[in-house]
């Protein structure tokens, strides 16, 4: 063969390398040709014509005979053969592939990217490989039937950055001259029906017969299309961005021309009518932004006012009318302040009407137009620290440094109310809580009734202070104390309150400072999680109903200073670890259930100035470690079952000066004479015990002991002339009870004259009783004779010493 039959198969041959699947196509032509012998002709006559235009000789070009068609099964050995010849000849073929000579009449134009297969399959001796393909061929069409489709990767509006492709119109049919020269068989499964060849040629390039005078459809030239498309859409842009411009500047014009209207109809038509009409028409809110503009001054107010409070003001007797009216006054002023400071005065007229202001001890400057509200009276301490400091040592210490702070912030908001003492009655307003900059507020020891605005007070966020101690309001701690989350001091000593102490107070770990105290109705116990309060340094809850045991957990409060839990009904024992809380200065546990031993680690605490638990049920011996508190200050263990001598240790304690109390024990052996070295001792008080042996002539060397008691033990022996020395001193010395005593009394004990002076823990004196001992057979003097008469008179009557009774 030769000619256009020559270059088909070099063609063929080189798509043999890429393909895997191969089909006898000559078989399959000739097939086709018997049966339809037209189609036949019509495709010889294609091919000679084909040639005829390549090489002038049509006769022995294309046309394969019958003796040079090939066997359809090849063996393998001359099939490989067969290939490489054909790889032989490559290049010559490549050659003839470049296309004809120049004198040569040139085929119809293709391009290389001309989709499809060649249609036209001459010869009957050829074999073609061919493979399934899982997409479509798509094959040319005119320009005239394509469209432009863009699309925009972001999901917005249309912009460069987007991409457009043509794509034929779904409308556009190909007519029999645009039809391709390929078709794919259907690659969904065939129906059930279908015969086998349908369903063996399944997804499988077939080729279509090309009518021999009929030119194939060549690809345009769409470049043009692509650029107008792209210069109509750039101007579409530009249209658009240009209308939305229009728009906005229109709409602004229109706002402004709207708020000129208006500001015009306020300022030229200021009737009330209008007035009252914006009023009601405005939401308070929205009077509020919009203020003053278009309100009046009696609606801009009111605008800042919640429902409650306007609901208040329609009684013309209530704190907020009178306040209002008050706040009304001041026309000169009040247009120009800010609503915060509206606000203030509000909130401060109403709590001055609510609790009597007029009849406060000092209102110096209150409600005065011409003071700034920051330079109204006020006390000049948060809880009448100075006050109560001379009672307390240390009372508050580390929480407001001297000098005490302004009550106003810089932006002149108020951040303390401190009116201890005033002389407040009535009750508190909801009002005062719009005072939302507050950090401290102190209200003790005033007359105001009525228990805390519970929904109110969880607004004051910033608080830091609350003391309302020693009021006469009655309830419980609301629960929303647990939204003040800064807050660091709580006393409500003395408030009647009621309930259990809300678990929402436990969680306020910035607290330093918590005193409850008297307040005998209060239950509750102490949470164990009591370590989360590393700031705390009082916890002060006596003469209240709190149960439980202590928490071990108190031992790792490196802070506290004060643990107050007398007169309550805590049971169980003493942690050991409170031997831990390294500054504790006062361990009060006096009046509860307590049991056990008191741990010897209570006598290391370093900072430790008052220990006391009378009146529990303490037993074993006092730890001999006591003898270690330095700082001690005042030892009381009253009432308990301690036995065992007590440590001459305490001698070390010089610096114990209030009391050494173990009243009410079973203390035995004799009175050590170390204890003559307290030279500040006031009260000495070991009566009710079963002391043995002498009285300890070192006594008289406490030189400011004002009571002395030796009462109901076992003592022996003369009262020592010793005591005669603090006769200046003693105001009560009780030496009663001690059958064995003997001898005659010194005369300086004759005259005690000492005055009792309370002890900073409080009233400890009750009435000075002077010299208290037996007239006996064998104790006499001060007044009580020594010959027999005498002495069975005194067996009959009391025996007085300057008017003093004696037993």
């Amino acid at each position: 063969m030769d000619c256009k039959g020559r270059r088909v198969v070099g063609q063929l041959k080189q798509d043999e390398e890429k393909e895997e699947d191969e089909f006898d196509l000559l078989e399959f032509v000739a097939e086709r040709c018997r049966d339809a012998a037209e189609v036949e002709r019509t495709v010889e006559a294609a091919m000679s014509k084909d040639c005829a235009r390549s090489s002038g000789t049509a006769s022995s070009c294309c046309t394969a005979s019958q003796d040079d068609k090939p066997e359809p099964n090849v063996p393998q050995d001359e099939a490989d053969e067969t290939d490489k010849t054909d790889k032989t000849d490559k290049p010559e073929q490549e050659k003839d592939l470049e296309g004809p000579a120049a004198d040569e009449p040139s085929p119809p134009a293709r391009t290389q990217s001309l989709p499809g297969a060649y249609a036209a399959v001459p010869g009957t001796e050829l074999q073609r490989r061919a493979t399934t393909v899982s997409f479509a061929l798509v094959g040319a069409a005119p320009c005239s039937s394509m469209s432009l489709e863009c699309w925009s990767t972001d999901g917005n509006s249309m912009d460069d950055n987007d991409a457009c492709y043509p794509r034929r119109r779904h409308d556009e049919q190909l007519d029999d001259s645009t039809s391709l020269t390929t078709r794919v068989l259907d690659l969904e499964d065939p129906p059930h029906d279908a015969d086998d060849d349908t369903r063996k040629n399944r997804g499988l390039v077939e080729a279509r017969l090309v009518v021999p005078d009929r030119d194939l459809p060549q690809a345009e030239d769409c470049s043009e299309l692509w650029e107008q498309s792209s210069r109509s859409r750039g101007h579409d842009r530009k249209e658009q961005e240009d209308t939305k411009l229009v728009k906005t500047v229109l709409l602004m014009g229109a706002l402004v021309l709207l708020a000129v209207s208006m500001v015009l109809v306020a300022v030229l038509v200021p009737t009330h009518d209008t007035e009252e009409t914006l009023s009601q028409t405005l939401s308070p809110s929205a009077a509020s932004s919009m203020a003053p503009s278009f309100l009046s001054l009696e609606d801009r107010v009111k605008s800042l006012f919640e429902e409650e409070t306007l609901v208040a003001l329609e009684d013309p007797d209530s704190p907020q009318s009178m306040a209002f009216q008050w706040l009304l006054q001041d026309t000169e002023r009040l247009p120009s302040y800010s609503d915060d400071r509206i606000i203030q005065k509000f909130a401060l007229a109403t709590f001055y009407y609510a609790t009597h202001g007029d009849h406060w001890n000092t209102n110096t400057h209150w409600l005065n137009h011409s003071a700034h509200e920051c330079d109204w009276f006020h006390q000049p301490d948060f809880g009448k620290k100075a006050t109560t400091a001379q009672m307390l040592p240390g009372y508050l210490d580390g929480f407001l440094e001297p000098p005490p702070p302004t009550v106003c912030n810089d932006k002149g908001l108020y951040q303390h109310v401190w009116l201890d003492q005033n002389e407040l009655a009535g009750s508190l307003p909801d009002e005062f809580f719009l005072l939302t900059s507050l950090k401290t507020v102190s209200l003790s020891s005033n007359a105001i009734k009525g228990s805390i605005p519970a929904t109110r007070l969880g607004k004051l966020t910033a608080l830091e202070g609350l003391a309302l101690g020693q009021l006469p309001p009655k309830g419980t701690i609301p629960t929303q104390l647990g939204l003040l989350s800064n807050l660091k001091v709580l006393f409500l000593a003395k408030s009647q309150l009621e309930g259990s102490i809300p678990t929402e107070l436990w969680t306020l770990t910035n607290l330093m400072h918590v005193v409850l105290n008297d307040n005998p109705e209060l239950t509750g116990t102490l949470p164990a999680e009591m370590e989360k309060f590393s700031h705390l340094k009082w916890l002060i809850i006596d003469q209240c109903s709190l149960s439980g045991t202590l928490p071990s957990e108190l031992g790792q409060l490196p802070s506290l200073e004060w643990l107050v839990l007398s007169d309550n009904q805590f049971s169980g024992t003493i942690p050991t670890e409170t031997g831990r809380m390294a500054s504790l200065s006062w361990f009060v546990l006096d009046q509860n259930r307590f049991a056990g031993h008191l741990p010897s680690e209570v006598g290391i605490l370093p900072q430790l100035m008052g220990l006391s638990f009378c009146d529990n049920s303490m037993e074993g011996n006092l730890p001999s470690e006591l003898g270690h508190a330095s700082m001690l200050y005042a030892l009381s263990i009253c009432n308990n079952q301690i036995t065992g001598p007590l440590p001459s240790e305490l001698g070390l304690l010089t610096g114990l000066g209030v009391a050494l109390n173990a009243r009410g024990n079973q203390l035995s052996h004799s009175i050590p004479t170390e204890l003559g070295l307290l030279s500040r001792l006031i009260d000495l008080d070991l009566s009710s015990n079963q002391f043995t042996g002498r009285i300890p002539g070192e006594l008289g060397e406490l030189s400011s002991i004002g009571h002395l008691g030796l009462a109901e033990n076992y003592l022996s022996g003369t009262v020592p002339v010793e005591l005669s020395l603090r006769q200046q001193s003693l105001h009560t010395l009780e030496l009663e009870g001690n059958a064995l005593l003997s001898g005659t009394l010194p005369v300086g004990i004759c005259n005690i004259s000492g005055t009792c002076v309370n002890s900073p823990l409080g009233d400890n004196c009750g009435e000075s009783r002077g010299l208290l001992f037996d007239c006996t057979d064998l104790l006499c003097g001060c007044g009580c004779s020594c010959n027999k008469q005498e002495e069975h008179s005194s067996q009959q009557n009391s025996t007085a010493v300057d008017g003093i009774p004696h037993n």
